[in-house]
């Protein structure tokens, strides 16, 4: 049943997106975008329109910004991956990179 909401939320955005003149619910998509701190495009259009984008709280400093979990979990997860290969460094594998007494 979910996948049926799902495909009508799909073809809804893309009517509304895809629109060939100015429409003014793509207007009003793009503002919230805005005001939420997010770049105006197809795609983070799209994430808020289906409800992936969610809002955080960091607890450190009490900021809050509006991400897709999903999508922001893969991308650190791949950047922190690029930064061990870029540094060179061989990595210590437990006790076997200490010397024996």
């Amino acid at each position: 049943m979910r996948l049926v909401k799902d495909a009508d939320k799909k073809a809804a955005f893309n009517r509304i997106w895809f629109k060939v003149h100015n429409s003014p619910m793509r207007d009003k998509l793009k503002s919230k975008l805005q005001v939420r701190g997010l770049e105006p495009s197809e795609k983070n259009a799209f994430e808020y329109w289906m409800g992936y984008i969610k809002s955080y709280t960091n607890k450190w400093n009490g900021k809050t910004t509006h991400e897709n979990p999903m999508w922001n979990k893969y991308n650190r997860r791949k950047n922190n991956n690029e930064k061990k290969k870029q540094s060179g460094k061989p990595r210590r594998m437990g006790r076997h990179a200490q010397k024996k007494n």
